[in-house]
């Protein structure tokens, strides 16, 4: 039988759910979602109004979004690791904190159009 890493499957736990967190299962099961949705005055968004459906695209960027939270968050964990360079420890946790807060405020957005914005 083959040796798996447990890094390895870490990783690929984090993945799954990165994908699972912006909608990937419900892109998967949905036949013919749009990339855009059309509005009533005929704008195209790529955010569909409303909470019970979702663009292919608003998707895709939930996953960006969530990626830059795990990734700050893991950059900022892997800056506590840094004993010897403390620029390079104080570098690694801002651009961690950037991350951080670039998504939580990204995410924070895309909900706020889909529930305010087009209505």
């Amino acid at each position: 039988m083959p040796q798996v890493s447990m890094s390895s499957v870490a990783w690929a736990a984090v993945a799954f759910m990165i994908f699972l967190t912006g909608g990937g299962i419900y892109i998967i099961a949905t036949e013919n979602i749009p990339a855009v949705f059309t509005l009533a005055d005929g704008r195209w968004s790529m955010v569909y109004p409303g909470a019970s459906e979702q663009t292919l695209n608003e998707g895709l960027v939930a996953m960006v979004l969530n990626l830059f939270m795990f990734g700050g968050i893991f950059l900022a964990y892997r800056s506590t690791k840094v004993v010897n360079d403390r620029g390079k420890a104080n570098n690694m946790l801002m651009l961690g904190a950037g991350l951080l807060l670039i998504g939580l405020a990204g995410g924070f957005y895309l909900y706020n159009l889909k529930l305010t914005v087009f209505r």
